[in-house]
């Protein structure tokens, strides 16, 4: 989403040929592809023992290697772009913003809030998780 985004004010070409409808649909197959496949491997490699407590339910336990370490860190790339392309977005309408009246001023505010926000909670996420 950062990514549309961004490139609807950086490049409308690249926007276009990217997320067009027939592009789109190929976009989002290669996504639930390469998804399904993470987590086919990242079970599979990752040596899970299921157990089951009366308490609780069950729970599944396992050793953090394989595909699954490399899951982990590709977790924390997907918060960093997400930033990034906000914050070339923001730099872009900023530029843009010396050419035009104060209505940009409006959608550059809101941009840096999503940014604020979408930082914050990517935060968060990788204190808590």
């Amino acid at each position: 989403m950062a990514f549309n985004r961004c490139l609807c004010f950086v490049s409308a070409y690249w926007n276009q040929v990217i997320f067009d409808m027939k592009n789109l649909i190929f976009l989002i197959i290669f996504a639930i592809s390469i998804s399904s496949i993470a987590t086919f491997k990242s079970i599979e490699t990752s040596e899970i023992e299921r157990n089951y407590y009366n308490l609780v339910g069950f729970i599944d336990i396992n050793k953090i290697t394989g595909y699954k370490t490399l899951i982990a860190r590709i977790f924390y790339i997907f918060p960093l772009g997400s930033t990034i392309f906000y914050i070339v977005l923001f730099i872009k309408l900023r530029q843009k913003s010396k050419l035009v009246m104060m209505s940009t001023r409006k959608v550059e505010q809101k941009v840096f809030a999503q940014l604020l926000v979408t930082a914050i909670l990517y935060g968060l996420m990788s204190i808590f998780f």
